[in-house]
């Protein structure tokens, strides 16, 4: 008898990986599996699976409607960094190929070519989540033959060959990739930068790194004088502001572009420079046109930035 599967996908801003992967599971068995319809039709399932990948969402558009999260059946299977580290898929799961018709509208592949790090950043889930970083599939497994790639690799680059093995099959096969999570400039040596450079157009939508530590500043100025060209910085955003702005100025000095993670469990009095911050970086265009007291004093007499 065929089983009515609902999955619930609370936040993710890309196709979820392991719901696509559930669903695969589920129709090599035979049964139906759907988008959960809401509450009211929720004892018409037989399973129901809820993925999350923040920790801080709370509401979920489900159905056309917003729903909070707390709400959900208590039988719904939750799962996703959002709600559990540890928690992963059984290997029966995780060795299928993902279903891509869940996500109609998805016409990129999306996969892992390795699998954890080899850093241990204080505010990141990946060492606990992933462990040391190893081989997890190959390009030639993740793409369908047909569209670019997306990959969610947290370090590809602690593997160089097989960061190469994908940039020369995207360029054989004439598509583009975008390394999603972003690269690490400490591991661009003098070789790596002229094969990158050679091979810089099949990267989409361009080549992203993180600047998240003054203590990086020499392996940035080094990224950013052997890669041609400008790239794209992640700036990690915590309590200290001030280390932020200075990323962000010699980001600024370089001729790159910024942009700000913030540490959404940052309040309180100094949010406003925060918001301020926030703007001046990542929207288009501000950070070329003034400095950022200039973008202080540009706001002040708002109600929404006075008195940073």
């Amino acid at each position: 008898m065929r089983n009515r599967i609902g999955l619930i996908d609370i936040d993710s801003e890309i196709p979820n990986f392991a719901l696509m992967k559930l669903s695969a599971y589920h129709k090599s068995k035979g049964d139906n599996v759907e988008w959960w319809r809401g509450r009211s039709f929720h004892s018409k399932y037989d399973k129901v699976y809820a993925s999350k990948i923040f920790t801080f969402t709370q509401m979920a558009y489900i159905d056309g409607n917003y729903v909070d999260i707390d709400d959900l059946p208590k039988d719904v299977e939750i799962g996703g960094s959002g709600y559990y580290i540890n928690k992963k898929l059984p290997d029966d799961v995780e060795d299928f190929i993902p279903d891509y018709s869940i996500y109609p509208n998805c016409d990129y592949s999306i996969g892992f070519i390795t699998r954890g790090c080899i850093r241990n950043c204080d505010y990141c889930i990946v060492p606990e989540k992933e462990g040391k970083i190893r081989q997890n599939s190959t390009v030639e497994n993740i793409w369908r033959g047909k569209g670019n790639l997306v990959l969610l690799d947290n370090n590809i680059l602690a593997k160089p060959e097989a960061f190469k093995e994908v940039i020369l099959f995207c360029k054989k096969n004439k598509i583009k990739v975008d390394f999603n999570q972003g690269l690490d400039c400490r591991l661009i040596t003098d070789g790596l930068a002229k094969f990158i450079n050679q091979y810089r157009s099949v990267i989409k939508p361009e080549l992203r790194f993180a600047f998240d530590n003054l203590d990086y500043k020499n392996a940035v100025e080094k990224t950013c004088q052997l890669i041609k060209g400008r790239c794209f910085w992640y700036v990690y955003l915590d309590e200290n502001w001030e280390s932020a702005l200075e990323r962000l100025l010699i980001l600024k000095r370089l001729r790159q572009r910024s942009y700000i993670m913030r540490n959404r469990r940052v309040v309180g009095r100094s949010f406003k420079k925060f918001t301020i911050l926030s703007y001046w970086s990542n929207c288009m265009g501000a950070m070329n046109k003034m400095d950022f007291y200039d973008c202080v004093h540009y706001y002040k007499d708002r109600s929404y930035f006075s008195k940073v």
